[in-house]
């Protein structure tokens, strides 16, 4: 608005209209850029201190959430089993032969995952006539064989590591990857110090 005083002429702003909004950009505020803060950045300060109830619970739930990983684990092992026409114990018995080197023998096998000689005899002979192993002589004990993948039990190990190895990488970061697996190698080790072994 211009208006004229004395001669002299000056430029005053209208007031704003109360019934428009005041374009908050013109201010140099841009809400887009600039977001209102709901929550109050102090509140995290009065979460109470942590407690032994909280302990009870949180452990709770990670046992909870340890027995559905068990599902889901079992679930995908019955499903990419089946893909390979591998059942549970042939792909726990393939697992601990690449796991172990790729060259064990099937004593060693059968006293790790607790099979009779029986059954590993049958488990090898299935899985030599699968095509998913191979044997041959121990160079170290004539009385003895070795059993290694073949080119095939390779692929079907690789193949069903890959779907852990793809969901690892989804939810957890490349720095967290040592610490994991260190953890995992305590808590077997737990497992076995508190049910797995056999008590003497």
């Amino acid at each position: 608005m211009t208006t004229a005083t004395d001669g002299q002429t000056s430029t005053t702003l209208p007031a704003p209209d109360a019934a428009s909004p005041v374009d908050e950009t013109e201010l140099g505020h841009d809400p887009e850029l600039d977001p209102e803060v709901d929550e109050d950045p102090l509140a995290a300060l009065d979460r109470p201190p942590f407690s032994e109830v909280d302990a009870e619970l949180d452990l709770d739930r990670l046992l909870n959430s340890f027995r559905l990983l068990m599902l889901h684990h079992s679930r995908v092992l019955s499903h990419q089993g089946g893909q390979h026409g591998l059942g549970l114990t042939d792909l726990r018995f393939l697992f601990y032969v690449s796991a172990a080197g790729d060259a064990v023998t099937p004593k060693r096998a059968a006293e790790y995952l607790e099979l009779s000689s029986g059954a590993m005899t049958n488990l090898v002979d299935r899985l030599i006539d699968s095509g998913h192993l191979d044997r041959r002589p121990n160079p170290g004990d004539r009385r003895s064989v070795i059993v290694s993948l073949t080119e095939e039990g390779r692929a079907a190990a690789i193949e069903i590591a890959g779907v852990y190895r793809r969901s690892f990488s989804e939810v957890f970061s490349a720095p967290q990857y040592r610490g994991m697996a260190d953890a995992f190698l305590d808590f077997g080790a737990a497992l076995d110090r508190n049910g797995a072994l056999p008590s003497e």
